[in-house]
């Protein structure tokens, strides 16, 4: 092979490597985060209604279509409403870590409602999110600490306002506050803090809105991500309540409580039920109020590659 040509494909191929995102889960639809088992192609979900008694839900999912590519990104998601009436589509465009870099949604009459796009680091830090609409542009842009940690996002769309996020980290890289604020060409700023405390496996938020405590928030979760127990109280919240959440072996939700005063919220909490298909992917759901009695079902058609 000529060297030249040699030395010019060495290089090209360099600067790819050089350039290639790594994944970032928190920018990912896929068949882990929609914890799916197996090559699903797509998915079709019936969201039946027999057993609710109040037919006047106008805005009641009834079906909803997933389709995945061939490495199990999600690339488009259709719902539709009572008879089959379109609502919404969203597509979706992905880099080759996996994260998607640009999100377009259509509305109940298949018109343009907008874009997102999504710029993404070496390391899969987003640095940057537009949104394109009838509207116009606005664009945040991210910065990061020398560990990763996300420090600042800050709105450059001008010239509204100045919008800015600011992160802080304690010695082991947990946050430990956050504090946003906006100020608007009149040199009025508002802004809200939240401050976090860590006690064993609880998390503990302090809500501040200009000063003055909001509300308390507190969870528990469960492998990082997914909620076993969060309370809120005080400040703006209408009812102090809490929540839990019990989990299958495939981490599937089994059992949600709610409760208001202490009290359950029987109208709020429910316990689910799965039928499951060879792959090991529920192929129906039944929800149970905390009475026993059902209230909907939803049925899955799965096609794998």
């Amino acid at each position: 092979m000529n060297k030249a040509l040699l030395f010019i494909l060495s290089f090209t191929v360099a600067c790819n490597a050089v350039h290639e995102t790594k994944p970032n889960k928190e920018y990912q639809k896929n068949w882990k985060t929609n914890n799916l088992k197996g090559k699903v192609k797509a998915i079709t979900a019936f969201n039946y209604k027999q057993f609710v008694p109040d037919s006047a839900l106008t805005y009641y999912v009834t079906k909803e279509d997933f389709t995945f590519s061939p490495a199990g990104n999600v690339t488009e998601q259709t719902t539709y409403l009572l008879q089959q009436v379109f609502q919404s589509k969203y597509v979706y465009k992905y880099d080759t870590a996996g994260n998607y870099t640009e999100l377009t949604a259509y509305d109940e009459e298949g018109n343009f409602r907008f874009k997102d796009t999504y710029e993404f680091d070496a390391m899969g830090q987003l640095i940057a999110d537009e949104e394109h609409n009838a509207r116009g542009k606005t664009r945040m842009e991210y910065a990061y600490n020398s560990h990763g940690d996300r420090i600042l996002l800050k709105d450059v769309s001008p010239p509204v306002s100045l919008r800015e996020l600011r992160y802080t980290y304690d010695s082991i890289g947990r946050t430990v506050q956050q504090e946003y604020s906006d100020t608007y060409k009149n040199d009025k700023t508002e802004g809200s803090k939240v401050v976090f405390e860590y006690k064993g496996d609880t998390i503990q938020e302090m809500h501040y809105e200009e000063g003055t405590f909001d509300y308390k928030e507190q969870t528990v979760y469960y492998k990082e991500e997914k909620i076993l127990w969060r309370k809120l109280t005080g400040g703006n919240i209408t009812k102090d309540f809490e929540e839990a959440y019990k989990y299958d072996s495939s981490d599937n939700v089994v059992e949600y409580v709610k409760r208001n005063d202490l009290e359950i919220n029987t109208r709020e909490s429910y316990r689910y039920e799965y039928v499951f298909d060879r792959q090991g992917n529920w192929i129906k759901r039944t929800t149970y109020k905390v009475d026993g009695s059902p209230k909907a079902s939803i049925e899955r058609k799965i096609e794998y590659y």
